[in-house]
């Protein structure tokens, strides 16, 4: 599914903007201020921030592609997302040089595919990347086009970068190695389609060094279309790719590009960085004087982390699932209640604890149901991610 492209709307229309439901931006509105009546608030700013951006201010990744025709950007948009978003070949479903939102079943991204045919860029893609800047820029060549000689890919890449500050991160890719000879091997490759592989990528690596730019190692991937992959030709160096990308990106697009690009390690990452700062508001809350802090902070704290982590997994959030989670989480909750009870019991006995063994079960409760969340919605980490 293609979404609105940035040339064909509103100049100011943001393409890769994500759009809260009006409930998520209520709740989050009253729990910043309820927190900015917590003391020492000045040492929260940066998990507030972090959570801020990562989850209420978050957008769509925002990747430009560059290549000649042929070398394969749609096909690999299609691979990187699980889903036959773009028809490969076809006319008429991006508009070259302007910023498309994608959808593939809820995994969303902003794509913009540049033909390296030699010519400036136009005004109209200069103003699509002034008002929405790229995380990231794929520069995309086969082993054939190598040969010959990728100037004018690495060119367009030197106008798409210009004076960007930040610069994106540039990642050079050869593209369809698996049409390298012999042909017909699927990965792994034979020792020989190994090395010509390596050899393509080195004379690709020397091309973007002459060209003075700074770039990630070059990569080499396979998409295989429908019909190769019924011959038993697989995808090669996407895994690597998909946590590439999600790592490179800023963090109020990390959310949506992890759970875009299914890249495991991205999301595990991103969901045990919130859990970690929920956990420490949390704490700093129960420390504070704040009459109801538990009702009006915390707990709205720990349902955002839930369904953030939710969200990433690509999980649904409806009923039966809330359902299933909850039974999961049975232990934790039950730990959390009695550790509660022995919080009332203490404070008896010994006065001016409170606060503190209650800050204590606070943190240990949002903690403990985090990364309940995480290994649910996550999986277990012990098990081997699916490689493709």
């Amino acid at each position: 599914m293609l979404g609105p492209m940035s040339g064909s709307t509103d100049p100011h229309e943001s393409v890769s903007k994500v759009t809260t439901d009006s409930d998520e931006q209520d709740g989050w509105s009253q729990l910043l201020a309820v927190l900015d009546k917590v003391p020492f608030m000045a040492g929260l700013k940066r998990d507030v921030a972090s959570l801020t951006r990562l989850v209420y201010r978050r957008r769509l990744g925002r990747i430009v592609a560059i290549g000649h025709s042929g070398t394969g950007r749609s096909q690999l948009l299609n691979a990187l997302l699980g889903g036959a978003v773009l028809q490969v070949g076809g006319a008429g479903q991006l508009e070259p040089g302007q910023w498309a939102w994608v959808d593939a079943g809820g995994k969303r991204m902003a794509w913009m595919e540049l033909d390296a045919n030699g010519e400036t860029l136009s005004a109209q893609t200069r103003r699509a990347l002034d008002r929405e800047p790229p995380d990231v820029v794929l520069v995309m060549a086969t082993a054939e086009e190598v040969e010959r000689g990728a100037g004018q890919v690495l060119e367009a890449a030197i106008r798409v970068l210009g004076r960007r500050d930040p610069a994106p991160r540039l990642i050079p890719l050869l593209t369809q190695v698996d049409r390298l000879d012999p042909a017909e091997a699927a990965p792994p490759f034979p020792v020989q389609k190994r090395d010509a592989i390596r050899a393509a990528c080195r004379a690709f690596q020397r091309q973007l060094d002459e060209a003075n730019l700074v770039a990630d190692p070059v990569r080499a991937v396979a998409t295989p279309n429908a019909g190769e992959r019924a011959l038993g030709l697989g995808a090669y160096g996407l895994y690597e790719l998909r946590e590439r990308l999600a790592e490179e990106m800023p963090e109020e697009a990390q959310l949506e590009s992890a759970r875009a690009l299914d890249a495991p390690k991205a999301r595990r990452r991103i969901a045990q960085g919130l859990v970690q700062s929920c956990s420490t508001l949390s704490i700093t809350v129960a420390l504070a004087p704040v009459p109801f802090s538990d009702l009006a902070v915390i707990a709205p704290l720990q349902g955002m982390m839930v369904t953030s982590v939710a969200y990433l997994s690509g999980r649904a959030w409806d009923r039966k699932t809330v359902g299933e989670w909850a039974a999961s989480v049975g232990l934790v909750g039950g730990a959390g209640i009695g550790l509660r009870a022995l919080t009332r019991q203490i404070v008896k006995f010994v006065p001016g604890a409170g606060s503190i063994v209650s800050a204590s079960v606070a943190g240990a409760g949002t903690l403990g149901i985090g990364r309940s969340a995480i290994g649910y919605f996550l999986g277990d980490p012990a098990l081997p991610a699916p490689r493709s």
